[in-house]
Parts: structure tokens; sequence; C-alpha cells
């Protein structure tokens, strides 16, 4: 499962500014990297060309967006952690990020991601 830490220090939750990305390998071993030089706009848009499995190009469109959205609208996809509490989020709260957390967020996991099954009794 991909995680996204951000910057809590000295109230700069707000800012929803990205420090790391951990997530497994290919050899399931648990890996991490800085992404300070990113947004979280550049989080949200690495996620949905992810979800844009099949295709050869490397970049996501409205209309990639609203096609995944009329098949996948009710399906959650990550979960956004403020205060010790998990909120999971649908492709309309992940693509709205920054206006549904105006107070920011710990941590953002991502599970819903191709070719991984994630068992939802754990969450």
């Amino acid at each position: 499962m991909d995680t996204i830490l951000f910057d809590t220090s000295n109230g700069r939750r707000k800012e929803l500014k990205p420090t790391r990305w951990i997530f497994t390998d290919l050899m399931s071993n648990f890996q991490y990297k800085d992404i300070e030089s990113i947004s979280v706009s550049d989080v949200v848009r690495a996620f949905l060309v992810n979800l844009n499995i099949g295709k050869k190009r490397f970049e996501y469109n409205n209309d990639d967006l609203m096609n995944f959205i009329q098949h996948n609208k009710l399906e959650k996809i990550a979960v956004a952690i403020v205060n010790n509490k998990r909120h999971f989020l649908d492709i309309t709260d992940f693509s709205n990020i920054r206006s549904r957390f105006k107070e920011g967020m710990d941590a953002l996991q991502l599970y819903k991601i191709p070719t991984k099954e994630h068992f939802k009794l754990f969450y």
C-alpha cells in the first residue's frame, strides 16, 4: 500500500506539503522516497496516471477522469489520516483533496492500486 506523509511540523499541515512516499517494491520490501519537491497535485496526478492502466501514455486528462468517475464513483480508493482518524475517499473526494481537507492531513494511503488487491477487512 502506498502511503504519503505530509509535513506537520510547525503547524504546516494546512499546506498539504508531501514529504515522503512509502511503498512496497517488486520484491515486497518497504521502500521510501523523499518527495519534498512535488506538490499534492503531483501526487494526485501520479495516482490517476497509475489508474489509467492499459494506456501507453503517461498522462491523465479530463475524459479519463470522467470515465473513471462514471464507473467507480462509489468505490473508495484512498484513506486520509487526520488527527488519528481515517476518512475514506472516493475518486471525487480524492480529486478535490485540497478543498475536502482545508485543515490539512497527516498522511494519505492509496489502497486501490492497479494489479494489487487489498483486503477491506483491515479498513
